[in-house]
């Protein structure tokens, strides 16, 4: 299974050469001439909480700041979506079993709405469906199996208005790439279908700072053949962004985010370098290199981007350099540099899925070889260049804690005065004044997780986390 993504690579070249009250409230080696960054990977809840061999993983958070992750099950292919609540995984809703499929691909609506796009198997074909879970059960948004034909790779986005966007691999538009939108009562074109200029591999949407989808994806027009083309929806038109095929040579595994700034940027596996991750942004006028292309130490599988609260770039992916094991990178402006531990999670693993909490901590999602091809997600708990300082002279004891919490400050510069308690997604549960460098405090009360602490009156913001047991 570990070289499950290059497998699965070489058949897609092939095939291209062919033509609620559930949620929470409240290789010629890339230049990494820096220090790991400091800080490290956490599991968050239990590893390998599916019931068994999944497929096809989408990570997202709830409004609330709850992660939740969609997936189906290997064997059966039924449909599953679960939310970490405390130190637990468990089931939101129940799919109907009857109900298979693969891609699925989570979003959330701003009124904390969770909806998944996926390709609905029905006897030996499968279409564009999407579900929503009304709080109580799960039903289709509109009709079912709403494509015009056969579709391959959905990726959905939601718009701020609530507006659902599913782009496809269309077979009815021999194989271009379609996007359709739900427009409160039905399924409608979002400009022409298949109007990407050639066969789309693997597109992936997005939605702009403005509310406008983007997709992104494998293009093989005029000889960029499995090239990354990017293209945006101008009203009913989509346009390119740039020239189509604008990467050095075929790639996979395309991923699209917006910066702060709202600038769009790809990740990908580069075949011109050796299957290592490049990262690309628009500056306005073309694509431009984001550090050295190929830049991962090995081939990189399953690239996933994300931004920083600071507007870093970061970068998770299945790291062959690493044991196959997930690796994530964050540039600086002009290096990449790992992000924690290269190589991060237990054991080889696939389909690696980053993304960044309301907290601003990244957060991948990944099926994980020590657990049987089971579900696993990870959270980086360090700090990512934005000047806050973890740990240093700061001792938290005991952790795990069950009721009375210590924290000490010592050689620190400055004098403590005050110190926040926050849950996991940044919502200050407990605060507490300093009388001098230690402080006892009880958290009896804390339901069961991961918890951080936040401490101001120093020279610098320092931070530490611990467990409630």
């Amino acid at each position: 299974m570990k070289k499950l993504f290059y497998l699965m690579l070489a058949a897609g070249l092939a095939a291209i050469l062919s033509g609620f009250s559930v949620f929470a409230q409240g290789t010629a080696t890339g230049q990494m001439s820096k220090a790991a960054a400091a800080g490290n990977w956490q599991v968050a809840g239990n590893g390998g909480f599916s019931a068994g061999d999944a497929l096809g993983v989408s990570l997202a958070f709830h409004p609330s700041g709850q992660p939740c992750v969609a997936f189906c099950d290997r064997a059966a292919l039924n449909l599953h979506l679960m939310a970490l609540s405390g130190t637990d995984w468990s089931e939101v809703g129940q799919i109907n079993p009857s109900v298979t499929g693969y891609f699925p691909s989570l979003a959330f609506d701003p009124a904390g709405t969770p909806m998944v796009g996926f390709r609905q198997v029905t006897g030996s074909t499968g279409k564009a469906s999407l579900l929503h879970f009304n709080g109580t059960s799960w039903e289709f948004t509109g009709n079912s199996l709403f494509s015009a034909g056969e579709v391959f790779h959905t990726s959905l986005a939601v718009n701020t208005a609530g507006t659902p966007f599913i782009v496809y691999q269309d077979v009815a538009s021999n194989s271009k790439g379609t996007v359709m939108k739900f427009d409160g009562n039905a399924w409608v074109n979002a400009g022409l279908p298949g109007f990407t200029p050639g066969f789309a591999r693997n597109p992936v949407i997005a939605i702009d700072p403005a509310g406008n989808p983007w997709v992104a994806f494998g293009s093989d027009q005029s000889g960029s053949m499995g090239r990354a083309t990017v293209m945006k929806l101008n009203g009913s038109v989509w346009e390119l962004v740039g020239i189509a095929g604008f990467s050095a040579g075929v790639m996979d595994s395309i991923s699209l985010a917006f910066s702060p700034a709202g600038d769009p940027w790809v990740a990908y596996a580069d075949g011109a370098n050796g299957w290592r991750a490049t990262v690309m942004r628009f500056d306005g006028s073309g694509w431009v290199n984001a550090g050295s292309p190929g830049f991962s130490a090995g081939a990189a599988g399953w690239t996933s981007l994300g931004f920083s609260q600071g507007g870093q770039a970061i970068v998770a992916f299945q790291d062959a350099a690493n044991g196959y094991m997930a690796s994530a990178m964050i540039f600086d402006g002009t290096t990449w540099i790992y992000l924690g531990t290269p190589g991060f999670t237990p054991g080889a693993c696939a389909q690696t899925t980053l993304r960044i909490s309301q907290s601003g901590q990244p957060w991948v999602a990944f099926t994980d070889e020590s657990n049987s091809g089971r579900v696993t997600v990870m959270m980086y708990d360090g700090p990512m260049g934005t000047g806050e300082i973890r740990n240093p002279g700061i001792y938290v004891y005991p952790n795990p804690v069950g009721s009375l919490l210590s924290v000490t400050v010592e050689n620190s510069g400055g004098r403590p005065d005050h110190f926040d308690i926050l849950d996991i997604i940044g919502n200050t549960v407990m605060s507490a004044d300093f009388s001098g460098k230690e402080i006892r405090q009880h958290v009896e009360n804390l339901a069961p997780g991961i918890y951080f602490i936040k401490i101001s009156g120093l020279q610098s913001l320092f931070t530490a986390r611990f467990i409630k047991r």
